[in-house]
């Protein structure tokens, strides 16, 4: 996957748009810090890849009056956008099995598989796909035959 970000400049065509952001800035009139929550105050219809403003506000209860203070700031909003990749997990490697078989015990498994095998391949009684899944079989047991057969050759009658 390829994901190409451009600077274009556009509107969003949202009249409330939610975003998680939060802007903290210092009120120019009192001093006091004041943040707003995009996630929960939204904003109208805003412009991605350019200077936007967003108005911030507060309310202050004062003893003999209450007071309004509000200002903008100028943020630029950026869209990002990147590919998520599934992680599968590893099988687990593969350990090393040691069994002592004696020969002619596998050369008895061997020559059954390998029956089998041909048993599986002269089955002409199931359906066109049913040969085929026969005769996978059959290739796997004759590889398994094949695999006895080197152990036995190379270990010797143990």
């Amino acid at each position: 996957m390829k994901i190409k970000m451009t600077d274009e400049q556009t509107e969003l065509d949202l009249k409330r748009c939610y975003l998680p952001i939060e802007i903290t800035d210092t009120c120019p009139t009192c001093g006091a810090e004041v943040t707003r929550h995009l996630s929960s105050d939204y904003l109208s219809y805003p412009c991605i890849n350019t200077s936007t403003k967003i108005s911030m506000y507060h309310h202050i209860e004062l003893q003999d009056r209450d007071d309004e203070h509000s200002w903008e700031v100028v943020v630029i909003l950026r869209v990002t956008a990147e590919a998520e990749t599934v992680k599968t997990a590893e099988p687990p490697a593969a350990e090393a099995i040691t069994v002592d078989i004696p020969a002619n015990l596998a050369q008895d498994v061997a020559s059954a598989l390998e029956s089998q095998a041909n048993r599986y391949r002269m089955d002409k009684g199931h359906a066109e796909d049913g040969i085929a899944i026969l005769n996978r079989d059959a290739d796997r047991l004759d590889a398994l035959a094949e695999i006895i057969m080197g152990l036995v050759a190379r270990h010797g009658d143990t």
